[in-house]
């Protein structure tokens, strides 16, 4: 109906979604992922159906005469969670399965202490900074763009095949990882 009449998918998603912020009666990574993430919604989607639960948060009003933002602001930061966690998962980190459900299901704020502790001990290079180091090797053309990328990729799956695929270039790579 409203699709007919020119309104943008975004505000016709955000209009449908207005309410989810009464299923965040704690804080939970896992059911921002269930709401907005797995339904497919784009990032600006995701911050419109976040105004229009606010808006519709303020809107309700308790016996007191006040909204209760308490629902939304933890929608707020099961979302934070959610995106904390998702840059360590983006860069391919094979976390095991129970203790990433346990961790977005957590009921707190999360810092990055709480992610790096249930990395696999391999996994605990900082693969961003390692990243960084390794640019300088493929600008004084020591590896090139594809070999960093290879690097990455076994240093955060299988460090120990590394000394295997690149063995004489081990010289250059092997201080960065120190």
């Amino acid at each position: 109906m409203l699709k007919d009449k020119g309104v943008p998918l975004e505000i016709i998603i955000a209009i449908s979604k207005h309410e989810v912020a009464y299923q965040f009666g704690k804080i939970n990574a896992a059911t921002y992922e269930e709401h907005f993430v797995k339904p497919g919604f784009s990032e600006d989607q995701q911050k419109f159906i976040l105004v229009a639960s606010y808006i519709d948060t303020m809107a309700s009003l308790g016996p007191d005469g006040k909204p209760n933002l308490g629902n939304f602001a933890n929608l707020i930061k099961s979302r934070d969670n959610f995106l904390l966690i998702k840059r360590y998962t983006d860069r391919g980190i094979a976390f095991r399965e129970n203790e990433l459900v346990a961790l977005k299901k957590q009921d707190k704020v999360l810092i990055t202490e709480d992610v790096e502790k249930i990395m696999p001990r391999d996994e605990k290079y900082n693969l961003l900074a390692f990243g960084e180091k390794l640019d300088t090797l493929v600008s004084s053309g020591q590896i090139s763009v594809k070999e960093k990328e290879q690097i990455i990729s076994i240093v955060s799956s299988e460090p120990k095949e590394l000394g295997k695929k690149f063995g004489p270039k081990m010289r250059f790579i092997k201080p960065l990882l120190e």
